[in-house]
C-alpha cells in the first residue's frame, strides 16, 4: 500500500486550516504533516495508537473484491508507511480498536461478518510486524455481536466492550456487552447490561480502572437517548450507571478516560438544540456530574476520541458539519481543565473527511487518525495528521511561554 501527501491534498488541508483558525475561540495550531494511505479501493482508520518506537499504528478496513477486510498499518514517526497487513474472510470485517502491547505486538478488536447484517465480535493478536498470532470470534449463532473497544488488563489478558442483540423480532434490541479474556483470547466471563427492557444500549469504549474494575462509555436509546457511562467491578458486576447530556435527538459517549483524581471524562455528542454538539462531561468517581460542555455550531458536530493533556486540559478529535470546507471535516477541540474551548481546528475538503482517534505523540504534539475522501483521495483513504501540541494557546490568542508542564509520556 502506498501513502501520499499530494499537492491537491495539501491545498485542501491548508485551506481548511485557515477556515478553522478564523472560526476558533483561539488561534489554530500548525500542521506539522499529513499523510493518506490507500489505493483505488476504500481504506479507513477507525482506530490508532502510539508505538514504542515513536511511530503509529492504524486499524480499520480495506474494501476488496471479496468484501471488507481488516486493515492494519504501521508507520514511522513521520507517518511514512513501514508495512500494512490485510486479512479477513467474513462478509464485512471492520476494525474499531487497536492497542500496542508490551512485546510491541498489537491487540485489535472489531466485527467479523458471518451473514447478512450478522457479525461476531472479533479479537486478534499480532506480532510486532502485524502477523497474526491468534484470532477469536465471540457470539451466538445467527446473533449480531460487535466489539468496539479493547483494553489490555493488568493480569495480561484483555477486556472488550461492544453490543449483543437480544430478544426476538420485532422487539429485539442491543445490550452493552462486556467480555473478559485471558492472554490467548479465551473467554473468562461476559456480562450484559440493559438500562431498561426496551431500546438499544451499546458500549463504545472501555478502560480498566485504578484498583480493578472497568469504566464503559456508550449510548442508550431507552426512555431517553443519551451519553451512557457504566462502572463495574473486576468481575463485571455493575457498580453504577448514569446518563448525561442527551437532548431532543439523543446523545452518545464515544470515548471515556479515568482522570488522576479517580473520576472520569467522556466525549461524544449531545443535542441540546436539535443538532449534535461535541459533548464533554466530567464526573467524580461515583459518576456524579462535575460539569458538562458543548462545542460546535449550527449543524452536527461529534467528538470521537480524547486525550488528557499535561496541563489538565483535553484534546478531542471528531468531525464537524458546522465548520470547515464543506461536507464533514476533521474537527479538533482543545480545552482547558474545565472543558472550555481554547481553540478549534478543521481539516479536510468538500467531501467526507473525519477524525476518529486522538493521540499524544512522544514529542508532546498531537496526532489524529481518520479518513479522507476529498479531492486528492482515491475514493476513501486512511488519514493521519500531526499538529503542534506543545505550546498551549489560550482563548485570547496569546501563547503561554511556559512549556515546562508538557511531558513526552504517553498516558
Amino acid at each position: 500500500m502506498r501513502h501520499r501527501a499530494s499537492s491537491a491534498f495539501w491545498r485542501a488541508l491548508l485551506a481548511a486550516a485557515a477556515i478553522g483558525a478564523a472560526a476558533a475561540p483561539g488561534r489554530a495550531q500548525e500542521i506539522l504533516w499529513s499523510r493518506t494511505y490507500g489505493d483505488a479501493d476504500a481504506e479507513t482508520a477507525w482506530a490508532a495508537d502510539n508505538t514504542a518506537d515513536g511511530g503509529f499504528v492504524l486499524f480499520g478496513y480495506e474494501d476488496t473484491a471479496s468484501g471488507d477486510d481488516f486493515l492494519l498499518i504501521k508507520t514511522d514517526s513521520e507517518g511514512n508507511e513501514e508495512w500494512s497487513r490485510t486479512w479477513g474472510g467474513g462478509s464485512t470485517d471492520w476494525g474499531f480498536s487497536v492497542r500496542q502491547l508490551p512485546d510491541q505486538g498489537f491487540v485489535v478488536a472489531g466485527m467479523f461478518g458471518t451473514g447478512s447484517q450478522i457479525h461476531d465480535a472479533y479479537l486478534a493478536r499480532t506480532d510486532p510486524q502485524g502477523n497474526l498470532q491468534w484470532s477469536r470470534q465471540y457470539g451466538l449463532p445467527a446473533v449480531d455481536e460487535r466489539a468496539h473497544s479493547v483494553w489490555p488488563t493488568a493480569d495480561g489478558g484483555f477486556v472488550f466492550v461492544g453490543q449483543q442483540r437480544v430478544g426476538g423480532v420485532p422487539f429485539d434490541s442491543y445490550d452493552v456487552w462486556l467480555v473478559k479474556t485471558d492472554a490467548s483470547g479465551n473467554m473468562e466471563w461476559d456480562a450484559l447490561y440493559a438500562r431498561e427492557s426496551f431500546g438499544n444500549d451499546i458500549g463504545l469504549a472501555v478502560q480498566e480502572t485504578t484498583g480493578g474494575g472497568y469504566i464503559i462509555g456508550g449510548l442508550t436509546q431507552s426512555s431517553d437517548w443519551a451519553c451512557y457511562l457504566l462502572r463495574t467491578d473486576a468481575i463485571g458486576n455493575l457498580v453504577w450507571a448514569n446518563t448525561y447530556g442527551g437532548g431532543s435527538a439523543g446523545g452518545e459517549c464515544n470515548d471515556v478516560l479515568q482522570t488522576p483524581d479517580g473520576g472520569f471524562v467522556g466525549t461524544g455528542c449531545a443535542t441540546p438544540s436539535g443538532d449534535c454538539d461535541v459533548f464533554l462531561v466530567r464526573t467524580d468517581a461515583d459518576g456524579n456530574t462535575l460539569w458538562e460542555r458543548n462545542h460546535g455550531g449550527g449543524a452536527d458536530d461529534l467528538g470521537q476520541s480524547l486525550r488528557r493533556l499535561p496541563d489538565g486540559g483535553f484534546a478531542i478529535a471528531g468531525q464537524t458539519g458546522s465548520e470547515g470546507a464543506g461536507g464533514w471535516d476533521v474537527y479538533i477541540v482543545r480545552t482547558d481543565a474545565e472543558g472550555n474551548a481554547l481553540w478549534t481546528q478543521t481539516f479536510g475538503g468538500e467531501s467526507d473527511d473525519r477524525g476518529w482517534q486522538m493521540l499524544r505523540t512522544t514529542d508532546g504534539h498531537l496526532a489524529v487518525a481518520g479518513w479522507y475522501a476529498s479531492p486528492g483521495a482515491d475514493w476513501l483513504d486512511a488519514l493521519l495528521i500531526k499538529l503542534n501540541g506543545r505550546t498551549p494557546v489560550f482563548a485570547d490568542g496569546f501563547e503561554s511561554g511556559d512549556t515546562s508542564g508538557w511531558s513526552a509520556t504517553i498516558p
